[in-house]
């Protein structure tokens, strides 16, 4: 195999640990242009992805997840 040169990192929180670990990374194989396609086929909805200077792509329930936490 060769390095994934756009990603460092995909996160996915799912109930499955095991979906989540797959889907992450399939994410990361997938790309910038692909991630969400792939998320939305696999079923997941609470995904970030980083690439080497920051985030690169993060869903909405992601986004939602990090406001909560945020919110006093």
């Amino acid at each position: 195999g060769r390095a994934l040169d756009h990603f460092v990192q995909a996160t996915v929180i799912h109930r499955d640990p095991a979906l989540a670990d797959a889907a992450a990374t399939a994410l990361a194989v997938a790309g910038p242009s692909d991630w969400r396609s792939v998320a939305e086929s696999m079923g997941v909805t609470q995904v970030l992805v980083l690439g080497a200077s920051g985030p690169v792509g993060i869903s909405a329930a992601m986004a939602d997840r990090f406001n909560a936490s945020t919110d006093s």
